[in-house]
């Protein structure tokens, strides 16, 4: 039987920068700097045989549900002609994404591999950038991490995995570290889900590649306030004007219910009931409160919780479906009250 090299669609959204220098060709920023960007990672076509799709080429802290469902999109629409997916990402932001894509992409039938480069592009880089990036990254160590990532996308993994440098995370339990830590991210469960050193290697459970037909759940919806309760927390006057105005839910995080003055929960309680879905994250809850009428997330990442509420609000107002869709482990989110987690 003849060998068939894996083709592999690349999808450009930031975090493209390979240099320092950002010359002409080190990132993308348009349709058509794809090609120059290309032709400086001949290393990839020794790996898979590569096809370019241009999402967004601006700055990581734009990034958000627009770009999500372009890229899901891409991903469905083309899922039949390629083997894999990589995509290029701002890793400012990526977690984020890589998130919402893990809930927008069920069923993956192949990989989807996230990475980014940690160089900033000139007109992005900013003081607290400098003083306080990840590392002092050259071209070639760039480099090392996006054929380390090509790798990935062509293994028998078939879900959404994020890589950088040697580790492989799962991508609904990724987190990211603080400026100036040596690793970039984390797993929220403490869980490397493989590692590429001569190879690619997994240690955890991972879902295999097979003839599955995927199933695209698009829809975000991103106007969602989120609120972080803290003790001596201000009026809630200017919050009760934006509900009013345009906000689809509230995600509420706290210590723990207690430390919610009652004050607050009367005026959520308020806003759930004049049908703007209220939801109230912990890692776990002992125990859900019946008397508060709200929603309740848990067994996951503050970040996955965020995005998760954005997407099961996308696909649905009705609070009973919310509920369901936000207790379902949909895409290896949940971990287990007892265990070892990141908090």
């Amino acid at each position: 039987m003849a060998f068939r090299r894996k083709r592999i669609a690349i999808l450009f959204c930031g975090g493209t920068t390979l240099d320092e220098r950002d010359r002409p060709g080190d990132t993308v920023r348009a349709p058509k700097d794809m090609d120059r960007w290309l032709a400086q990672m001949g290393e990839m076509e020794i790996i898979a045989s590569i096809e370019p799709f241009f999402v967004y080429g601006g700055e990581g802290a734009a990034i958000g549900a627009k770009q999500w469902v372009q890229v899901a999109g891409t991903i469905g629409r083309e899922a039949k002609r390629f083997d894999g997916f990589f995509v290029l990402h701002a890793i400012d932001t990526l977690a984020y994404s890589a998130a919402a894509l893990s809930f927008m992409l069920q069923k993956l039938p192949v990989p989807v591999v996230m990475t980014g480069s940690p160089i900033v592009p000139k007109e992005g880089r900013r003081q607290t950038v400098s003083k306080e990036g990840f590392g002092q990254y050259s071209s070639l160590g760039v480099k090392a991490n996006l054929v380390n990532a090509l790798q990935v996308a062509v293994s028998e993994v078939a879900e959404v995995c994020v890589v950088f440098g040697s580790r492989i995370f799962r991508g609904s339990q990724v987190t990211m570290n603080r400026p100036g830590a040596l690793n970039a991210f984390d797993s929220y469960d403490r869980i490397v889900l493989g590692k590429i050193d001569f190879g690619t290697k997994f240690f955890s459970h991972y879902v295999r590649r097979g003839d599955r037909a995927l199933k695209v759940s698009p829809k975000f919806d991103p106007n969602v306030l989120q609120l972080d309760v803290q003790p001596g927390l201000p009026s809630l006057q200017p919050l009760e004007s934006a509900v009013r105005s345009k906000a689809h839910g509230v995600f509420v995080t706290a210590m723990h219910i207690t430390a919610i003055p009652q004050r607050t929960l009367d005026a959520l309680a308020s806003w759930h009931r004049r049908g703007v879905p209220v939801a109230l994250y912990a890692h776990h809850f002992a125990e859900r409160p019946k008397q508060l009428p709200f929603l309740f997330v848990e067994l996951m990442s503050p970040v996955a919780a965020l995005v998760k509420f954005m997407w099961a609000r996308g696909q649905t107002s009705d609070p009973k479906r919310l509920q369901k869709l936000l207790d379902q482990d949909s895409a290896g989110e949940h971990v287990p009250p007892t265990s070892p987690r990141a908090v």
